[in-house]
Order: C-alpha cells, then structure tokens, then sequence
C-alpha cells in the first residue's frame, strides 16, 4: 500500500527572562542540562489507522500495525493465503507553519517560529515479512524540522532537525495463529545540521535505543480480538560534531555565548518516554473477524513427504540394478519423478486458488468496533521539540498521561465502500495546554480491477481512500492508494 499524507500545523515563540539552572517557565534556555519529549499526541500512521482514531492495537493487521505493536508482523489477514506472505507501505507529511494551529499541543501563543523552506515533513515507510507462523517487521517514523527562529537569528536561522523512530520486529503466532507474540528494538534519534546554505554540515547527533514488546490475542472464530503492547523508554547519548562548543560547565553551545540571541543551547539527551496500551476490538455481523489461517505449506505436508518417500523408493531400486534393468528403471525413474512433480504443483495451484476464493467470498456486511487506552510515562527535565527550537523553557511530559481511544469501520456498500469514523483525547504534556479531542473520519472506495502487467492475481481491485483529524488547532488529512480488501 502506497499512501500520502498532508498536514497543518504552526509552532510559535514569546519571549521571556528567568533564572536557574533550566529556568522558570517561559525563561531562555541558558543550559544543556536538558532533554527533548518526542512524544507526539496526534495519530499520524495511516489513513485506516487516522480514521480508526489510532484505536489499532488489537486489530493490529498489516504495516498499519507495526508502529503500535509489534505482534502485528506475524498476525495473519482474511486475505493472506501463502505460506509466505508481505506486506509494505510508505506515508508522506508535509505540514507548514500556518496560523491557529498547534501540532504538538503545546499551548504557545503565536510567534516567530516558522516552519523553513519546506516546513514540518513525516515520512513512515515500513515493511513486514510472514513465513508460517513467524513473522518479520521493519517500520519507520522519520520527521524533519526547519529550525527557523525569524530574521537575524545567527547560526540558528538555517538550522534543520531530523528525527528519526525506527523499530524491526519479530514475531511468532502460536496455537494456529492465535495468540501472536511480538518483540523488538526501537531506536531513536536526532541530528541537528546546517541548512543547504551553510554548506549541509552536521553538528550534532543523539541516539538511543530499547525494546518493545506486543501481543495479540485473536482466537478463532470468536467475535473479540485482544491486543497489547510495550514501548520501554528511549534515553539517547549525545555525540556533538566539531561546530558544537562543550563550555567549561559542560554545556554543549551552537555559537557564542556572549551573543545568547542567536546561540543554541543543544540537549544532553533526547527521551521518548515509555507507552503502555491495552486494545479491545469487537465485531458484528456476518463478517469473521478471525478466521482460520489454512497454511498452505502445512496442509501440502502429507503430499510433498509422500512425493518424497517415491523418489527415494525409484532411486534405491536403481542403485541394486544393473544391465537393461538399470535403463528400464531409470527410464521409469524419469518419467514418475516428473508425474510427481506436475501432480504437486497442480496441487499447489489448485490450492492456492481455493484459498483465494474462499478469502473472496468471506461476507462483506460487519462492523468493527474498536477501542485502547495508552498510558505515557513522564519524562523528568525535559522540554518540547517547540521549546528546543525556539530556545524557551516550556516544560513537558512532567507527568504521566492516558490517551483513550474509540474507532468505528464497516463496509455499508458491499464490495464498494467502506467508511471509517472515531474520536480520541489527546493529553496535555505541557503546563500551558489541556488535553483536546480529536474527530476522525475516513473512507475507502474500491475502483476497478487490474492485475498490474500479472504482478497481482487475476480479480485483483484497487482503492483510494481518505481521512481527516480535527480538533482544537488541529487538522490533518491523509490519502492513499492501494489493493482492495
């Protein structure tokens, strides 16, 4: 699946004076003694995820599930029918710095923080691989920011920020499939370098990694699917390039400090606190919501071991002959050994083609209900990616906070339309916000038919869909493109 996503949002600035070793609220940051939260409260993953509300970590199907959990790499779709099976998609944001809007629900007033040439970008690509019960996962959360403090703002002006959240999994399905268990190592970091017009040189890189851990309950032919997952907290180590000055207090400074206006205090660390989440999903109407996976491989076992039995049997009777009894058998060797091999792959064939047909013709009539709650852990001594760039104290992530979360899916035009719809409550992790809802709605559309030059299987249909996020200084859309489910 190929998407493309597009968001709004404004960040800002105020000036203000403070004392201490971080300072007040509102004071200048004077001190590398620091650390950036990267938690990010809006749902920006995909167009079914967005219009689900984020609510997808029990259902936890596809890439759209590898941010969230990673058991999703081995949890097997209605439509997955081949023992080895993948799936993949990309997801662009583009987000500019327009007024009224507060990406990171900071509660700043409007500033002079601009977003740069190209403003706020999101790029999600992720990748996952199943064979049998295992499973395989690599997902990304790449974000670049434009480090633009207005007119005059010395080596700062043209500063950029690339932030980067990847994770590989791997995962394993027990009991048929069932209940799926998930791990990973997610790593974070940043790296602050010049513009293009300072000449693109790096100054400073910050990394870090730790586990994950996700499980997904999904028992067979049941009408509930469970879900869970675990992200430890991330805290990086900081590497700073050549430009970075360490001054005696240890403080790592972008410029001078007797020109505080345009320096740059860096952080000594960049934190993505902890998450907990705990997933219900609920279906209604014909629809199965956890069929059976029949593995191909598994259920082709008996035939490809008795295939194998025959070879041996043909050649160990032509090892004891001889003579013209040796080229009778080894005749017969030939002929019997290519019989086997049309007859196993007619039954792989006619395998698969049952299998596709049996995903085809599941009912299309359901409705999903879907619902978590993702709990974040506080992050001591740490400020916004707002803050950081506009050198401003604005604490953040100073306690721990829920985000609950309810979406709704279902296909009320039968092979032709599914629509999605839910809310969610974003949290306040700074002093000057509060917490805000958010509405979402979204909608696949099936297209027509097209097997791509026989890449895909004959019957195969493609979609466009769209989603939309709203809320108090907030919007954001997404599209995408891909096969029909």
């Amino acid at each position: 699946m190929l998407s493309f996503m597009g968001f709004v949002t404004l960040t800002s600035s105020s000036p203000a004076r403070a004392a201490g070793p971080l300072g007040a609220e509102g004071a200048p940051i004077r001190t590398s003694d620091y650390t950036v939260d990267l938690y990010q409260g809006p749902v920006t993953v995909s167009t079914r995820v967005i219009g689900l509300s984020g609510a997808y970590t029990a259902i936890a199907e596809g890439v759209d599930g590898l941010a969230q959990n990673p058991a999703a790499a081995t949890v097997r779709t209605a439509w997955s029918i081949d023992s080895f099976d993948y799936d993949w998609g990309v997801g662009f944001t583009s987000a500019s710095s327009l007024r009224g809007n507060d990406f990171y629900n900071s509660g700043l007033p409007e500033g002079e923080l601009e977003g740069g040439e190209g403003g706020l970008m999101f790029l999600t690509p992720a990748v996952l691989f199943q064979d049998g019960p295992w499973g395989y996962g690599l997902t990304a959360q790449l974000q670049t920011f434009s480090l633009r403090r207005g007119e005059g703002a010395g080596p700062a002006q043209s500063l950029e920020a690339q932030f980067a959240d990847v994770t590989g999994s791997i995962a394993y399905g027990f009991m048929r499939g069932e209940f799926c268990l998930g791990v990973g190592l997610r790593s974070v970091a940043l790296s602050v370098a010049r513009g293009a017009s300072e000449g693109g040189e790096q100054l400073f890189v910050t990394t870090g990694m730790a586990p994950v851990l996700g499980a997904v309950y999904k028992p067979e032919g049941r009408r509930l699917r469970v879900g869970a997952s675990f992200k430890f907290r991330v805290a990086t180590e900081a590497d700073p390039g050549a430009q970075i000055r360490r001054t005696p207090d240890g403080d790592l400074v972008l410029g001078s400090e007797a020109d505080p206006d345009s320096a740059v205090w860096l952080p000594s660390e960049l934190r993505q606190p902890w998450e907990g989440t705990l997933g219900f999903a609920l279906s209604l109407g014909p629809r199965p919501l956890n069929p059976r996976f029949k593995d191909p491989g598994e259920l082709l076992a008996r035939e490809r071991r008795l295939t194998a039995w025959r070879r041996r049997e043909r050649a160990r009777a032509l090892r004891a002959a001889s003579g013209s009894e040796a080229a009778r058998l080894e005749a017969t060797r030939q002929r019997e050994d290519a019989e086997d091999e049309a007859a196993l792959e007619r039954a792989e064939r006619d395998l698969r083609q049952e299998l596709l047909q049996r995903s085809r013709s599941l009912a299309r009539r359901y409705l999903l209900i879907s619902s978590e709650v993702q709990l974040t852990g506080a992050s001591n001594d740490s400020v916004g990616v707002e803050s950081f760039v506009r050198q401003e104290v604005a604490r953040a992530g100073e306690e721990l906070t829920f985000s609950p979360r309810l979406g709704l899916e279902g296909e009320p035009w039968a092979h032709q339309l599914k629509l999605r719809g839910g809310s969610y409550l974003e949290p306040a992790r700074f002093r000057r916000s509060s917490p805000r809802v958010h509405g979402t709605l979204g909608f696949d559309a099936r297209l027509f038919e097209w097997t791509v030059f026989g890449l895909f299987d004959e019957g195969t249909s493609w979609r466009a869909g769209a989603a939309a996020d709203l809320s108090r200084r907030y919007f954001a859309w997404s599209a995408a493109v891909g096969v029909w489910r």
